[in-house]
């Protein structure tokens, strides 16, 4: 599947941009093809009917293009004044605003899959801005996944590779993360950090060779051999 990934701020050192950088990684390992997308390489002025009749934006009509590209997207919003971003706003706004002579207005979002998520130094991890995105979306033609990632306490989420180490939801403790020096995820611990929720092992060429849950015992009761550049998988 083509996934599209952004995150709906401008800041460049944004935790939500690093939780979508994260996102694309794993749906890229899982074997989609996903582009991961940059807001601000599309700057748009803030959305004016005038400005719409006259000169509508070449940067909202490449986006158009690029969702529309995509079957699927996830968004990573961050939280502001307990709604979404005033860019993410203007962008859907300009999106789903396309010349008269274009596609329908809605064309971009019609039975899109999307996935939304957020991390927020709050402790309810950006979960108010989801409920107003969710609303959104829904109502010009998308179909958001039911679930939904909220990251608390964001400033302490990753490490200095960007790697998520730990996470909070709603205030509460959920578990803590590992990495070997190929920032391979090597260990889980649960929300009590009183032993392994699983653990990975790596041959000598970074593969992934066995995945075992804290008691020993293979995770999904199942291992992954990697041969040349086929996988293997057994009970």
């Amino acid at each position: 599947m083509k996934v599209l990934v952004f995150a709906g701020c401008l800041h460049k050192d944004s935790i939500n941009k690093k939780l979508a950088k994260l996102a694309a990684k794993l749906l890229q390992e899982q074997g989609h093809e996903v582009t991961l997308a940059d807001i601000n390489d599309y700057p748009l002025p803030v959305y004016d009917q005038d400005i719409r009749a006259e000169n509508f934006p070449k940067e909202a009509n490449l986006f158009a293009k690029l969702m529309q590209d995509h079957s699927a997207w996830v968004i990573a919003s961050p939280e502001h004044n307990f709604s979404v971003t005033s860019c993410l706003k203007n962008l859907i706004d300009w999106i789903s605003r396309a010349p008269d002579n274009q596609k329908p207005n809605m064309a971009s979002f019609t039975n899109k899959i999307i996935g939304i998520m957020s991390a927020s130094p709050s402790t309810l991890g950006g979960f108010r801005s989801l409920l107003h995105l969710r609303d959104i979306l829904t109502s010009i033609g998308s179909f958001v996944i039911p679930s939904q990632v909220c990251i608390a306490n964001s400033f302490s989420a990753f490490d200095e590779n960007n790697n998520l180490i730990k996470i909070e939801h709603i205030g509460e403790y959920w578990g803590t993360y590992t990495y070997d020096e190929y920032n391979n995820l090597i260990k889980v611990e649960n929300s009590y950090g009183d032993g392994d929720w699983y653990t990975n092992t790596y041959d000598d060429h970074n593969n992934l060779i066995k995945v075992e849950n804290s008691d020993g015992i293979p995770k999904y009761n199942f291992t992954i051999e990697f041969k040349e550049k086929s996988i293997v998988t057994g009970k």
